[in-house]
């Protein structure tokens, strides 16, 4: 259901985009969230490891680095960028190396494959309330 109100978990993965892409994704959380209400980490099912992403200070920080999540209190927004990543088995987070991915190219145009769920699955948690539908 898209209308039963802020999702208390939801995931984000199959993300197709070159390296060093960025890609930042924001929602709205409810009025109060506090930092210790996001739990932001990011899973490789083929290592079986996860990586937690730490807060930000600033919006900027989001965008030049691949593990921030910022939550902006007066907006009331949560924002996170989202890679096609990959979990080393010392559980740091990095690109896929993009030969790992299929791409083609045709008439100049390529495209590049999406990274599996074993690959590369991202996590955004809320212990927010919530609604009663």
């Amino acid at each position: 259901q898209f209308d039963a109100g802020t999702p208390k978990h939801f995931m984000i993965e199959r993300v197709q985009m070159k390296t060093d892409s960025t890609m930042i994704q924001s929602m709205n959380v409810p009025a109060g969230t506090s930092l210790s209400d996001v739990n932001i980490y990011a899973s490789t099912a083929r290592t079986n490891q996860a990586h937690n992403f730490t807060a930000a200070s600033t919006l900027d920080e989001v965008r030049t680095q691949i593990d921030k999540f910022y939550l902006d209190t007066s907006t009331n927004t949560l924002f996170w960028r989202v890679i096609a990543g990959y979990i080393e088995n010392d559980g740091t987070i990095s690109w896929i190396q993009d030969s790992k991915l299929d791409s083609f190219t045709r008439a100049g145009l390529t495209v590049i494959d999406y990274t599996s769920s074993n690959q590369y699955k991202m996590h955004i948690k809320n212990a927010c309330t919530g609604d009663n539908i």
